[in-house]
């Protein structure tokens, strides 16, 4: 049976917010082009304003679907350790804080990837918005696994800026030692 246009247009725009999610993680929001994405989606840049008002209202959808990535993935590793938050704390640390992640960063956490540019766009945009809910609704997954807030805000935001910190100084003997400095403190925390 054939698909109808509703669903073959859903399936476009999820393809192309899927593509600009990558790009803007690997390359940021100023330093990718609306026809850059739509190249990606394997589609025209005349099609881009038949699914959305502005870059900036992509940029947002973006933003949402990075972050429902990063929340899967953490409820992949609570799922595994459900009883032991420790052990689950160990895998997130250990498979965060990694060379692999730091060079994939089109694939990786939307938090090391676009807090820079996020932090540049104006109060109360959609993007900023929306970055800060997944942040938000991040925080709240890895409290539940039996954390305190407070303990769980400082070990994410070491996860995250050693992750940046070792992306900015890539190639560089410190990059790798940012990520097994932050991997040994949050170890010792556990």
């Amino acid at each position: 049976m054939a698909k109808s246009s509703q669903q073959h247009a859903a399936e476009n725009r999820q393809t192309i917010v899927n593509a600009a999610s990558e790009l803007f993680r690997e390359q940021g929001f100023r330093s990718t082009s609306v026809p850059e994405v739509m190249r990606a989606a394997g589609m025209t840049h005349g099609g881009f304003y038949g699914h959305f008002a502005s870059k900036e209202a992509l940029a947002a959808e973006a933003v949402d679907g990075a972050f429902d990535w990063l929340e899967g993935w953490v409820d992949t590793i609570a799922r595994k350790n459900p009883d032991d938050a420790d052990a689950a704390q160990a895998e997130l640390v250990s498979t965060y804080l990694t060379a692999q992640h730091r060079d994939s960063a089109g694939i990786g956490c939307p938090a090391a990837a676009l807090a820079g540019d996020v932090a540049r766009e104006p109060a109360g945009s959609p993007v900023r918005e929306r970055f800060s809910h997944g942040i938000e609704t991040v925080i709240a997954q890895l409290s539940h696994a039996g954390r305190d807030e407070q303990t769980v805000l400082a070990n994410y935001a070491t996860m995250v800026g050693a992750l940046l910190l070792s992306r900015a100084t890539a190639g560089s003997p410190i990059s790798d030692k940012l990520l097994a400095a932050a991997r040994a403190r949050l170890s010792a925390t556990a």
